[in-house]
C-alpha cells in the first residue's frame, strides 16, 4: 500500500532535475561517503535563490526518484545544517518504508507526530505504516486522529480509515451459534460419521 501522505509531502509533478541524476551516479574512485558530500555540496551550491533548505529538498527529489538510500542521507545532511523537523522525519520514514524497514519507518513517524502533534499527515503516515505491520487497532487511532485534525475533510485519511475499519471488521467476525443446540454424531455406515442437531431426524431416528 502506498503512503497517501506522500501526496502532501511531496508534489505530484516533481521530477528529477539535472542534479538528481549527477546525484545517481557515482564516479569511479570516490568513495561513497564522498560522493554523498559531493552531492551535498551541489544541493547547496545549485539550490534556487532563496532556498533555505536545500539538504531537505534534495531528499524529497531522491524520494521521487525512488533512491532511498541517498534521500536518508539527505535528510540526515539537513537535519545536521538546517535543524530537526517534522519533514526531515516523514521523509526518513518514507525513504525506510522504501527499504521495506518498517519498524524503523515507525519509528521515524513517531518523531514526526511529536514533532508536529496537529499534522494530519503525521498521524496518516503513522497509521499507514502500522496498518503494514497489522497492528490494526493502533493504526485506527491514528487514522481517526488525521482525520479529526482536517475537520473530516481529508478523504485520504478517510479512505485509510474505512480500509482498516473493514479489516478489523473482518477479524472479528465469529460465526454464530445458538448455544441452547446441542450436537450428536449419526453413524451412517462403516468409519462414517455425521454431526447433527439433537433436533434433527436423523439424531431422533438414531436414538430410538
Amino acid at each position: 500500500m502506498r503512503p497517501p501522505g506522500r501526496r502532501g509531502f511531496l508534489p505530484a509533478a516533481m521530477i528529477a532535475s539535472g542534479l538528481l541524476a549527477g546525484a545517481c551516479t557515482q564516479p569511479e574512485g570516490m568513495s561513497e561517503g564522498m560522493a554523498t558530500d559531493a552531492i551535498a555540496s551541489a544541493a547547496v551550491r545549485e539550490a534556487p535563490a532563496g532556498q533555505t533548505r536545500p539538504y531537505l529538498a534534495l531528499g524529497k527529489r531522491m524520494l521521487a526518484a525512488r533512491e532511498p538510500s541517498l534521500a536518508t542521507k539527505a535528510f540526515f545532511a539537513s537535519m545536521n545544517a538546517e535543524g530537526i523537523s517534522a519533514e526531515a522525519m516523514t521523509g526518513l520514514g518514507i525513504a525506510a518504508q522504501q527499504q521495506g524497514l518498517l519498524t524503523s519507518a515507525r519509528r521515524y513517524f513517531e518523531q514526526a507526530r511529536e514533532l508536529a502533534p496537529d499534522s494530519v499527515f503525521a498521524h496518516n503516515n503513522l497509521g499507514v505504516v502500522l496498518y503494514k505491520l497489522k497492528e490494526y487497532y493502533p493504526a485506527r487511532n491514528a487514522f481517526r486522529r488525521a482525520f479529526a485534525l482536517s475537520s473530516g475533510k481529508s478523504e485520504m485519511a478517510e479512505h485509510n480509515l474505512n480500509r482498516v475499519e473493514a479489516t478489523i471488521a473482518r477479524l472479528e467476525e465469529v460465526p454464530k451459534t445458538d448455544p441452547a443446540i446441542t450436537h450428536e454424531v449419526v453413524r451412517l455406515g462403516n468409519g462414517v460419521f455425521r454431526l447433527v442437531t439433537a433436533a434433527s431426524p436423523e439424531a431422533e431416528a438414531t436414538a430410538e
